[in-house]
């Protein structure tokens, strides 16, 4: 078994990166994507894998339709995770999703702006954009899409500039949906809120 997923991986790695074999295609994009999804979460499948700026051509964020993107921002996160390649412009276009409000793509963009930011770091500005939109939607959210977003802010809080924070904290409920987690049931959601509070005092004592 395991030599046959080897050499079904080599052979969909030869396929899948041939500009043709995507435009021209009968299958349906996001069947594609599908398929890359499968393979792509065996290691196996990056011992024939080569990643450069042409093969990511082919996975487009802002073109992509939202069946698309199911399967595509699990793939970058999943590329990410086992290449070298820095998916920074994917990234802030990922970020960028976020508006979409749905449920699904909050989830798989917050996975990927942590194990981005897990992985590399960003400047202050791309900090301050994501976490804008981050704030952005929280707000018209259901708990369960809070809650994904609030693991995502507290990976990029700690990146804020210090002004900008306060302004955020004065402007928005952030704090209130800090509250809102710490009183929950969920000790995980609730831990984290409480290290990432411990961690913002220390280094910004004027936010007490």
């Amino acid at each position: 078994m395991r030599i046959v997923r080897f050499n079904v991986c080599r052979i969909i790695t030869f396929f899948i990166f041939f500009s043709d074999f995507i435009n021209y295609t009968r299958l349906k994009r996001y069947r594609i994507l599908q398929l890359i999804f499968f393979v792509s979460k065996y290691p196996k499948f990056y011992d024939d894998f080569f990643i450069d700026n042409s093969s990511t051509k082919q996975f487009e964020i802002s073109t992509s339709t939202e069946a698309e993107l199911y399967f595509l921002i699990p793939i970058l996160t999943n590329f990410l995770n086992h290449t070298d390649y820095d998916f920074h412009r994917q990234l802030i276009e990922i970020s960028q999703q976020l508006s979409l409000n749905n449920f699904r793509i909050i989830k798989l963009s917050c996975r990927f702006i942590q194990d981005y930011l897990a992985k590399y770091s960003v400047n202050e500005d791309e900090a301050e954009f994501i976490m804008s939109q981050l704030i952005e939607i929280i707000d018209t959210n259901c708990m369960k899409e809070k809650r994904e977003i609030l693991f995502c802010i507290c990976d990029i809080i700690l990146l804020i500039h210090q002004d900008t924070l306060i302004e955020i904290i004065y402007q928005s409920s952030l704090f209130e949906f800090f509250i809102d987690a710490i009183e929950s049931n969920d000790d995980e959601l609730c831990g984290c809120v409480l290290q990432t509070l411990h961690s913002l005092f220390q280094k910004y004592e004027e936010v007490y």
